[in-house]
């Protein structure tokens, strides 16, 4: 749902619930606020412990406290701002002390720092942090190609080897048949 923040000449008034009222426009205004659960994605540069650039996208769902309308409304000019901000500061300060590989592993325990820190800066405000999700850690271009190349050595290697073993049964079965 929504409600509506009634203002007359620019000063907070009070907040009118869905439905019909009269109001004397302009000198009196009423501007929607959105109750429902909303997302808000951010991406974030940063670099591991083995200098690799990774770009993090981030979603973090939020909703606006029904009781806390006026200071969602009024309080903060850029609540997503802060938002990515605060997520910024959590994965500039976490990532650095990781390999690429351990900030794969470590998604959870990031999550829960970002979940944290931005839930406790933002409830001043009116807004309650539902959820946040990493869904994705991506690493420059380059260094992708590089792990591609890597795992596909690894599975050619692998299927030699098996070739190999493959060639060895058979020539043993031949010579068991002489």
């Amino acid at each position: 749902g929504s409600l509506g923040v009634i203002q007359r000449f620019g000063e907070y008034q009070g907040l009118q619930e869905p439905g019909f009222r009269c109001i004397c426009f302009p000198i009196t205004t009423v501007r929607a606020v959105s109750l429902a659960v909303q997302q808000y994605e951010c991406d974030t540069d940063c670099k591991t412990k083995d200098s690799v650039t990774v770009t993090v996208r981030t979603a973090v769902q939020y909703q606006i406290q029904k009781d806390m309308v006026k200071e969602a409304y009024f309080d903060i000019e850029e609540p997503m701002d802060q938002v990515r901000a605060e997520v910024g500061s959590v994965l500039r300060s976490t990532l650095p002390s990781m390999t690429l590989d351990e900030s794969y592993e470590a998604k959870e325990t990031m999550v829960e720092e970002i979940l944290t820190t931005v839930r406790d800066a933002m409830k001043g405000y009116g807004y309650d942090i539902i959820k946040v999700l990493i869904t994705d850690i991506k690493p420059e271009k380059s260094v992708m190609a590089a792990m591609n190349d890597i795992n596909a050595q690894r599975r050619r290697r692998e299927a030699a080897i098996e070739k190999g073993e493959a060639e060895k049964f058979l020539n043993i079965k031949a010579a068991e048949a002489e």
